[in-house]
């Protein structure tokens, strides 16, 4: 059995590294705008589903041009070992990763990043780099695609797979390799963007140990 497991808003909480970067950002190359900007409400923004680029438009009424570059700044630094650090551990990470491992899962982390030398830093620094047997790292631009080549392989070894994130890109890569999903509504996607899909989420990973038989 394989548990794959989601990084970034299912087992570490970056959100300060999002919006600490975009408020920098726009400090920089918008300062006018940048005493508008407001970091919880970007996130929750991010959160309901829409993109930070439609935040830049649509909240802080930028011109397209302009939210196009603010967002190509942000994109190109998203990974900085700078921001990277901010980066934590949920609470229940580890005893969750401990507690499925008992269970007999092995575990593999499913993520989408551009810098692989970062994340193998992060996963050691934050502790979690022992747990998983495999770290699958995708390309950002093409990520549902790279995930679902990924986890197709994957269940040609072991055909009991279980996914665990947060937004629905795991969801269309269980979907479409038909594999169980269970997906959190505590990081990049919220309670209320999953209601109106009809999803069930849920808000720790205890939850979904306790609230489902995996």
């Amino acid at each position: 059995m394989i548990c794959l497991l989601d990084l970034d808003g299912t087992l570490i909480d970056s959100a300060k590294r999002h919006w600490l970067l975009m408020e920098e950002v726009l400090k920089k190359h918008c300062p006018e705008q940048a005493g508008s900007f407001d970091a919880t409400a970007y996130m929750q923004y991010k959160a309901d589903g829409h993109s930070g680029k439609q935040y830049l438009k649509e909240v802080l009424h930028l011109d397209d041009e302009t939210s196009r570059r603010i967002q190509g700044y942000w994109q190109a630094q998203i990974e900085d070992e700078k921001y990277l650090e901010t980066d934590l551990l949920y609470e229940d990470t580890i005893s969750f990763l401990q507690q499925i491992q008992q269970k007999g899962y092995r575990i593999a982390y499913l993520t989408a990043r551009q810098n692989s030398h970062g994340l193998n830093n992060e996963l050691a620094r934050l502790g979690i780099a022992e747990y998983a047997e495999q770290v699958i790292v995708v390309n950002p631009t093409a990520a549902k695609e790279e995930k679902i080549q990924a986890t197709q392989v994957l269940r040609m070894f072991d055909p009991q797979v279980i996914l665990i994130g947060d937004t629905e890109n795991e969801q269309a890569v269980a979907e479409a390799v038909g594999i169980p999903v269970y997906l959190l509504h505590r990081g990049f996607r919220s309670r209320t963007y999953w209601a109106a899909k009809n999803v069930t989420s849920y808000e720790n990973l205890h939850e979904i140990i306790e609230g489902v038989n995996i």
